[in-house]
């Protein structure tokens, strides 16, 4: 997790959404931060920080919405595998997502 791929958005916005239900796959340096900040926002078990995965597939045919809060991104192949699966994609202003 890098601060980059906005998860801390994706955080702000599922405590506005009292249904919603997040999982996150990923790591990165900012790994720590992520879990006490969804803590403070009071989403406990209605967030989960999966770590690293090498399952795409069956994350993706595991959720309704797949989430692409990045506030960078050249590229991003999560948007292209999410579509490919028929997934709704809900993806931040960013160059790679966006288009």
């Amino acid at each position: 997790m890098h601060a980059k791929e906005g998860v801390d958005t994706l955080l702000d916005a599922t405590a506005r959404l009292p249904d919603l239900h997040v999982r996150i796959a990923g790591e990165g340096p900012l790994e720590a931060d992520r879990k006490p900040h969804a803590s403070r926002l009071g989403l406990g078990f209605r967030v989960r920080i999966l770590s690293w995965r090498n399952d795409r597939g069956a994350l993706l045919a595991a959720c309704a919405i797949v989430a692409f809060p990045s506030r960078y991104e050249p590229f991003g192949t999560e948007s292209v595998d999410a579509r490919a699966a028929g997934r709704l994609l809900i993806a931040a202003g960013a160059v790679g997502p966006a288009t």
